[in-house]
């Protein structure tokens, strides 16, 4: 069986701690070897190491840079609604990162995208090298 801890747990890579540990929560109940086949216990162990991994920040840092050397950068899509204003500067946008940095997109970008067709803007996180795809 092949994937990512972030397949093993069905979440993106942008997921926040909260997600991570809801999804671990679900499959630990429904692959617990007491509770289902014998089968289940690969997933099950499989589970426990992406939580070990990805619950803490350290070792999901290093554990997306591997995967940044393999798909050269982890990448998601956020849609206009997921922005919440600024609110220390009237004229900027803010969506909060996975690792907890604040990523902030200018009025100017945002009519851009919205009034001149621009599609998509791509926003980047410099702390953990996170790309995030902003479209309409």
């Amino acid at each position: 069986m092949q994937g990512s801890h972030y397949d093993v747990l069905g979440l993106p890579t942008s997921a926040c701690l909260e997600e991570i540990r809801a999804a671990y929560k679900k499959n630990i109940l429904s692959h617990h070897p007491d509770k289902s086949s014998s089968d289940k216990f690969e997933m099950f162990q499989r589970t426990k190491e992406a939580w070990r991994v990805l619950s803490n920040f350290e070792t999901r840092k290093s554990y997306d840079e591997s995967l940044n050397q393999t798909n050269s950068r982890l990448r998601d899509r956020i849609k206009f609604s997921d922005l919440v204003i600024d609110s220390e500067q009237t004229n900027c946008f803010q969506y909060v990162c996975r690792c907890g940095c604040t990523l902030k997109v200018s009025c100017n970008d945002i009519r851009d995208l919205k009034h001149k067709d621009v599609g998509e803007i791509v926003i980047f996180c410099d702390d953990c090298n996170f790309e995030l795809t902003l479209s309409s």
